[in-house]
């Protein structure tokens, strides 16, 4: 058991460094989580140089993650009560859960709740003109993206937008026009 205090007041600061002259980028800083017979099973740290700690990851950047097929989740809960997760990464695939721990696509937002509870994404747009006279343009959008480097690629094959259609004053339910889009080429 390690307990790290300030006593009643000040930071409790843990630091934790590598390569104090700044020669090798390849000395990585980081914690280690071992479990059942001194395996590795999640990480905390600094990625110096891109690659060198995990794929797909870029210089100088922070990771948390888990190692050999472990999900990672994210908990909340009250101290004395049960922590829930509420978000889950699946480690084979990267699908991500919000409200479920088996997420079936890359995202999975699930609740069990309706009406004014039910799932919910939004998108907030937080342009504030004063006068949406003549606005017409999309205020947000799903795009539908291909980066394939082949062909006319990469571009938006098509998107689900919400238009203002009130050219007078703010805009206002229901004169946003739900808009289906495809590019053409």
């Amino acid at each position: 058991l390690l307990h790290i205090s300030s006593g009643t007041s000040g930071d409790a600061i843990v630091v934790i460094e590598s390569d104090t002259n700044d020669i090798d980028n390849s000395d990585n800083p980081h914690l280690e989580f071992r479990q059942d017979g001194n395996t590795i099973r999640g990480k905390i740290g600094l990625e110096g140089v891109a690659g060198q700690t995990f794929s797909n990851s870029l210089s100088n950047a922070t990771y948390l993650g888990s190692v050999f097929e472990q999900p990672l989740q994210f908990i909340t809960g009250n101290t004395g009560g049960v922590q829930t997760a509420k978000m889950t990464i699946q480690p084979n695939n990267g699908n991500v859960g919000i409200g479920t721990t088996s997420p079936n696509t890359l995202l999975d937002v699930s609740s069990a709740n309706f009406g004014t509870t039910a799932p919910t994404i939004r998108i907030t747009n937080t342009l504030n003109i004063g006068n949406w006279s003549g606005v017409t343009s999309d205020l947000g959008r799903f795009e539908f993206f291909t980066d394939d480097s082949s062909g006319n690629a990469p571009c938006t094959l098509g998107y689900i937008g919400i238009k203002n259609d009130n050219t007078t004053g703010s805009p206002t339910l229901p004169s946003g026009a739900m808009v289906f889009a495809t590019t053409t080429y």
